[in-house]
């Protein structure tokens, strides 16, 4: 299934799903949408990019490894409007430092400053994306929004996508499977829980397929053929 109608069935409420509601799942690479409103998924749709673009425009511009700026930006940055002390520095170990102690301290805001118009440009594509959703879709996303996934960790991606996209929003945990409340278990967990036949109240419904044809009619004779020699 749809990685966010997954995560929508382990994180969207019945009311929400209700009202209207999106859901963005927050990938490495891939940011998945899905709106849902009465009580039923009316769009679906995926934008290419992702948390893992962050980190690697983060480990360009401080010139480390992929892991370090991983750690940094989980860590240390936030994509919001934090007022920072002007003390407030961050060690950056660059590559090809000698030691451990080879390090240099930059202002933890100028790092925000590198991300946070990385993620407004996520958020705006988002709203971009749901511009080729139906009429329907588009005025339920604006109802609330769910965030989802690793990348919605992100420090201050909650406050930032209420400010970009205009709309009340919130962190979405999943509590469909005890033990899996994380967000980057959302999708798996909710994929789980429609495999198990739980739809978590956002419409799915299991159907047996109907058994048609002249099966009915033979497995008929054969319940009456048992039943006439004693064997059933």
């Amino acid at each position: 299934v749809s990685a966010a109608y997954g995560a929508a069935v382990s994180c969207v409420t019945k009311d929400e799903a209700e009202r209207g509601v999106l859901l963005v799942d927050c990938g490495a690479r891939t940011t998945s949408l899905a709106v849902f409103h009465a009580g039923r998924l009316q769009f679906v749709s995926a934008i290419n990019g992702g948390a893992d673009h962050l980190t690697q425009e983060l480990a360009t511009k401080l010139g480390v490894a992929h892991a370090a700026a991983e750690r940094i930006k989980t860590l240390r940055v936030s994509v919001g409007w934090p007022s920072y002390d002007a003390l407030d520095f961050v060690e950056v170990s660059p590559l090809g430092a000698v030691s451990a102690t080879d390090t240099v301290e930059l202002p933890r805001g100028q790092l925000s400053e590198i991300l946070r118009p990385l993620a407004e440009a996520m958020l705006a594509r988002v709203a971009d994306e749901l511009d080729r959703a139906p009429v329907a879709a588009r005025d339920a996303a604006r109802r609330g929004i769910v965030l989802t996934g690793g990348g919605a960790q992100q420090d201050g991606l909650v406050e930032l996508a209420t400010d970009v996209l205009g709309v009340g929003t919130r962190l979405g945990r999943p509590d469909v499977f005890a033990g899996w409340a994380d967000p980057q278990h959302a999708a798996a967990s909710g994929g789980l829980a429609l495999v198990a036949g739980d739809d978590g109240g956002v419409g799915y419904v299991a159907r047996r397929a109907a058994r048609i044809g002249v099966e009915k009619p033979i497995e008929r004779l054969g319940q009456w053929l048992r039943e006439s020699l004693g064997v059933a």
